[in-house]
């Protein structure tokens, strides 16, 4: 990772330009920070571009330092797996995050949510608004609770799980308004937990043109409003 504050507070990241492609290889992780701004930055990463991040699994709880207080605005991202990203290392929580005015053209994802059984932590309060889109490789939205990326995640069954890991994450109070995307493979993908479903959610404004629709499985409390969807195919 490039920029990695790492329980720092009072940050500001401002006017850097990041091109740095390799495997992992994140732009701007704020990991356990409190009162942070990231703005008027340009990304052009091999992986995701800002994300944000709280520590993982047993080591986040025992510390537990959330990432908190953070604003992200008039951001450029050219490539890489997400625009902006919350986890999955998100196990301290992450809460209070407001996310204006950012450009996302070629990235794999845009707006993009990810964690999985085990991980514990809450991410909560997040507003994102004002978000333009191009060329999105995958979903233009992406909320993820089965998150995987290592070999002794893919092998887990979320559904037939009898005895369910040490903790379980959250996901819940998600703003997201204003956002159009021209192109992307898939609009949306929602994807909450059968035993942790993701909560409140709230869609209003959002227009998307994608080669197919995408799916919402285990969401409670969805609320959508002027949303659109344009099939290509």
């Amino acid at each position: 990772w490039n920029v990695h504050p790492v329980w720092c507070e009072n940050v500001i990241i401002r006017d850097i330009k990041i091109v740095a492609h390799g495997p992992n290889n994140d732009g701007i992780d704020p990991d356990g920070c409190k009162n942070v701004l990231v703005e008027n930055c340009y990304l052009d990463v091999g992986d995701d571009n800002i994300c944000l991040k709280s520590g993982r699994d047993e080591d986040a709880w025992a510390v537990g330092i959330p990432c908190e207080n953070v604003v992200v605005r008039n951001c450029i991202a050219k490539a890489g797996h997400g625009g902006i990203t919350i986890g999955s290392e998100m196990s301290a929580g992450v809460r209070n995050v407001f996310v204006t005015d950012c450009d996302f053209d070629g990235t794999d994802r845009g707006i993009r949510l990810k964690t999985r059984l085990g991980r514990g932590g809450v991410v909560e309060n997040i507003w994102i608004q004002n978000i333009t889109m191009r060329n999105i490789r995958m979903e233009a939205i992406r909320m993820n609770m089965h998150y995987s990326g290592e070999p002794i995640e893919n092998e887990m069954n979320y559904g037939t799980l009898e005895k369910l890991p040490k903790d379980v994450p959250t996901f819940r109070n998600i703003y997201i308004k204003n956002v159009t995307c021209e192109s992307a493979k898939k609009a949306i993908e929602l994807y909450g937990l059968p035993q942790n479903p993701i909560q409140t959610i709230e869609l209003e404004n959002i227009h998307l043109q994608a080669q197919n629709r995408g799916t919402i499985d285990h969401v409670e409390g969805l609320t959508i409003k002027d949303f659109s969807v344009k099939i290509k195919e």
